[in-house]
Parts: structure tokens; sequence; C-alpha cells
């Protein structure tokens, strides 16, 4: 667990033990192996996963209802995502019937 320290030590004000992206890399696989880059992916995924799919889930319902109240009225899904909050852009742009 030499890592934390070092990441502790670093965000305390104390300088780095890194001088760069590579340096930092090679010194991690010497000091805690390949698994040492990986640690702490699967608690980054496990808080990631669920709020991807509560703001999928209140984007739907906030379509609905704007569906049903006709705020939405030519204008797509934009007044259901301005009630449901700020959220990445889609890959593509969503295709108009």
């Amino acid at each position: 667990m030499a890592g934390a320290g070092r990441a502790a030590s670093a965000a305390a004000g104390r300088p780095s033990h890194y001088t760069g992206m590579v340096q930092a890399v090679k010194t991690i696989v010497k000091e805690e192996t390949l698994a040492g880059l990986w640690r702490g992916t699967v608690p980054g995924q496990l808080l990631t996963v669920p709020y991807c799919a509560v703001q999928f889930v209140a984007l739907q319902k906030c379509k609905e209802v704007t569906e049903r109240m006709g705020w939405d009225k030519g204008r797509g899904a934009s007044s259901a995502s301005f009630v449901a909050g700020p959220s990445p852009p889609p890959a593509a742009p969503p295709s108009q019937p």
C-alpha cells in the first residue's frame, strides 16, 4: 500500500514521488506489480454505474411527464432534459421523424 501514502503526501502539499506519467507507471509496476495500476477501478465503477442508471430512469420519467403535459411540442427531449438535469451529450443527434 505504498501508493496510498504517496497520494496522501502529495495531497498534503509535499512533493510528489512521481515526476511524469511514464515514470509513474514504471514505479507503480515495479513496486506494486501490474495490479497496482488497476487498484481503485472497481470502487469507481460501483459509484458510476448506479449514478448513470438513476439518471437514465429520471430522464425517461421526465420525458413521460413533459409529453403528458404538452411541454415538448416540437422540441423533442430538450424540455425533458432541462427538467431532468445536466447530462453528457448523446453520441449522435437523435433522428427527427
